[in-house]
Order: C-alpha cells, then structure tokens, then sequence
C-alpha cells in the first residue's frame, strides 16, 4: 500500500512557511448564508457555485462568474431535470445547505456536483455558460469532491450504517457511464470511542489518493441509550492509498478537524482547508506534512468561528479561497467573500 511518506518526494517545500492574505473582494451583497460555496479557475475566468433558497425564490444551484476575481455575475442556474419531475420534493429544501463542489472531467469539460435530495447530481460546461445534466453518471450521496481516473468517477459517499458497535460511514464509490456506483473501499470504526467519521475530501493524483477525514464527538445518552452529537470535532485523519484503492492507511492528524478541503498545487505541496475546533476554534489554510502526516496551519482565515467548507483553486501563482464571513443569521447576515492568498517558498 502506498504511504502518505512517498508524497514527500514530490513536495520541495516541506519546511511549510507562512501564507499572507494579498487581497479581499465581496462577491455580492449581504445575505443570509445559503449553503457550502466553491470557486474555480476555467478558462480564463473564476467560478463560484452555491446553493440558496428562500420562501420566494425556488431553490437551485448558482453559478457567477468572474475574470479578475473582483467583479461577478451571474452564468447559470442549475435545477436537476429528476428532482423537477418529482412532485414529493419540496424545491425549497432539497439544495440547500448541500455540499458543492467544481471539478475537471476527462474530456476537459468542467463539471459541478451537487446533492439534490437523496443523489448526486453533475452538471457540466465547456464555456461556463451553457450547462448540461450528466444523467448518465449515477452516484448515491456524495460528500466529497468527485474525481476521474480511466473515464471513472470517484467520490466519497455519506450514506451512513451502524451495524452493532461499528460506523460504516467512509464509503469510496466508483462509477462510469450509464452503470450504478460500486463501492470500492469501506472504513469501520468502532463507536465505543465515543466519536464518529463526519466529513472527507478525497484528491486523487495520478495513481494515487489522499483524503483527509473528521471526526465528531458524542454524548451518550443513558436514558434513550444511543449516541447524541456534542457539537465538537475529534482528531482528524488522514488516508492514503494507491490504485485501485481498495486497500488504505489510516493516520491520525495533529488537530482537530472539520470541512475539510484538499488542493494539489502546481508544484506538488498538498493544500488543506480546515475549521480547527478547541479553545480557540476558527478556519485555517494549512498544508499537509508528508513527514509528519500532521497538519501545518500557515493562516488562519477571516470567517470567525462559523465551521464552514472553505473553496480553493489556484491561480497566477496565488490560492484563491471563497467562504461566508462572520456569523449568520437575520440580524447580521453574512457576505460571501473571495480572498487572493499569497505562499511563501
């Protein structure tokens, strides 16, 4: 099995140095937070994509667009042609608060994936205008960002079971078109411990595959007898594997994690985004230690303390991020902001 130590050749910089915020922008006005967002260079412009719903307005998925990363505006709404067939689902419920994420297919299109109700949806452009459905590409509840290798989507699904003592949360899912998704790799953990997996984000480079993984804390409750969430994040983990990934390594990180995001930069160095929960909780860009397997935070970013997906993409030798700052709620809704992140050498 490939381990997390083989990335360190790969990485020139381990000695990882601070990172220094060069620029922030809104991306629009103040409004109650919608939903997770994500960003993406394509072609000569950035991306953002979010959901959002309110009692007026059916919800849907929203793209901007924007080509300096200052000024945006609206390319697309997207809306699943399955969930719009179905009268059962509420259009005000089934996308928001859903995790969103950009990738790159094989054929160099650009794709988003999106949880509408109980599925995955993917949508997929070439000019970041005009969307199409990827009906052909069926998963079940993906989490994670999705992935290609030999024309198959990867991706991790949340779809949870307790069997007995155990969790079977982390669940790696493949499929190509027109065929149902198969599980390629399973991860149990015993809930005597008191905690249970929560969120992943998986990067697969080449052959290979990192996903960092978090933990949430639980009470149990002696009267009804089950496990009650507390609230809080446990230590995180990181999993390493090599193709066909049905065999992995799993370490623990150095802190407590939760949203985590994963970027592969151009020179190699693993990118980490991560709410940090503790004492003093707050969201931080960090960059995962091929020595260590620990997570080196290099800045820690202008949200407050809203746990919260953090988007990143690459760009002009720069980390562009995209999140919600401050608290949200009626009384101080938050702004959906973009910051230009410089990193050291």
């Amino acid at each position: 099995v490939w381990c997390l130590a083989q990335l360190q050749a790969e990485q020139p910089n381990l000695n990882a140095t601070k990172a220094e915020i060069v620029s922030i922008s809104n991306v629009g006005p103040r409004a109650e937070r919608q939903s997770d967002s994500d960003i993406v260079r394509y072609k000569e412009h950035f991306y953002i994509a979010y959901a959002k719903h309110t009692r007026e307005v059916e919800s849907a998925f929203h793209i901007l667009q924007s080509a300096d990363g200052r000024d945006w505006k609206s390319a697309a709404t997207l809306r699943s042609e399955i969930e719009e067939q179905r009268p059962d689902v509420t259009h005000s419920t089934h996308y928001a608060g859903r995790p969103v994420w950009f990738s790159a297919m094989p054929s160099g299109r650009l794709c988003v994936t999106g949880r509408a109700s109980e599925k995955t949806t993917i949508w997929s452009t070439d000019d970041g205008v005009d969307w199409r459905e990827e009906l052909d590409i069926k998963l079940s509840r993906s989490y994670s960002r999705v992935h290609w290798r030999n024309e198959r989507a990867y991706c991790v699904s949340d779809e949870s079971s307790s069997c007995g003592e155990k969790f079977e949360f982390f669940r790696l899912e493949s499929a190509d078109e027109g065929s149902a998704p198969k599980t390629v790799y399973k991860l149990s953990h015993n809930s005597h411990t008191l905690t249970g997996p929560r969120e992943s984000q998986l990067v697969l480079t080449d052959d290979r595959a990192v996903c960092l993984l978090s933990f949430e804390t639980y009470n149990f409750d002696k009267v009804r007898r089950w496990l009650i969430p507390s609230g809080k994040y446990a230590t995180g983990k990181i999993g390493v594997s090599k193709a066909p990934f049905t065999e992995w390594t799993w370490t623990p990180s150095n802190l407590q994690i939760g949203h985590p995001n994963l970027l592969v930069l151009k020179d190699k160095r693993l990118i980490a985004t991560v709410f940090i929960d503790g004492d003093d909780p707050h969201n931080a860009l960090c960059q995962v230690d091929a020595s260590t397997r620990n997570l080196t935070k290099l800045l820690r970013l202008p949200t407050g303390d809203t746990a919260q997906p953090i988007g990143m993409t690459e760009h002009d030798g720069h980390i562009w991020t995209c999140f919600y700052d401050g608290i949200d709620d009626k009384k101080n809704p938050a702004a959906l902001k973009v910051a230009k992140i410089k990193l050291g050498k």
